[in-house]
C-alpha cells in the first residue's frame, strides 16, 4: 500500500472552461472552446485537468451559428452603449 493512499469514489466529466471568439476584420470568425475534465471526488475536493481546446470555423448557413453571432452581436452593442453612457457621464462631472 502506498503511504496514505485510500480508495475513492467519485464523478467525470468534460466541460469548457474558457471560450475565445475571434472576429478579426475581414476573416471569417471562430470560436475556440478550452476544455478540461472535472473530477469530484467530494463536494469539497475537485481534481482539474486540460484536455484539449475545440476550434469552430462560423459557418454562415448553420442557423444556430447565425444566431449565436448575433446573440453576441447584440450583447456587445447593448453593454458598449452602457459603459459608453458611464463614460461620458464620468467626463461631465
Amino acid at each position: 500500500m502506498d503511504y496514505k493512499e485510500s480508495e475513492l469514489t467519485g464523478k467525470k466529466w468534460r466541460r469548457a472552461y474558457r471560450i475565445q471568439i475571434d472576429n478579426l476584420y475581414k476573416r471569417v470568425p471562430s470560436v475556440q472552446y478550452v476544455e478540461q475534465d472535472i473530477i469530484t471526488i467530494s463536494e469539497n475536493e475537485f481534481v482539474e485537468k486540460h484536455v484539449g481546446v475545440l476550434d469552430i470555423v462560423f459557418n454562415p448557413e448553420n442557423p444556430l451559428h447565425l444566431q449565436a453571432y448575433d446573440v453576441f452581436d447584440k450583447i456587445y452593442i447593448e453593454e458598449r452603449e452602457k459603459r459608453d453612457l458611464q463614460i461620458g457621464n464620468l467626463e461631465i462631472i
